[in-house]
């Protein structure tokens, strides 16, 4: 999401709240904020992922790749 796409996001907020948007801005306003949401749900989507990633490299440095103990734990989490 690019500064400039946030910055029309909310110059069509204003003119929503100071009195109404056309038919096209309304169009406009729907797709940005179908954007935006895209690109928040793909960050925490990384985010989430990285950090699974990072919790399985810490389980397995603690209790090491042989022990099959632990496999549940990692079971299901790909």
């Amino acid at each position: 999401m690019t500064p400039e796409l946030l910055a029309r996001m909310d110059e069509l907020a204003r003119k929503e709240r100071a009195g109404g948007l056309t038919q096209e801005e309304l169009a406009e306003q729907k797709e940005l904020q179908k954007i935006y949401l895209a690109a928040a749900r793909e960050k925490a989507a990384n985010r989430f992922s990285a950090r699974k990633k990072n919790f399985k490299q810490k389980i397995s440095s603690l209790v090491g790749e042989a022990d099959e103990p632990i496999e549940f734990l990692l079971e299901g989490s790909d």
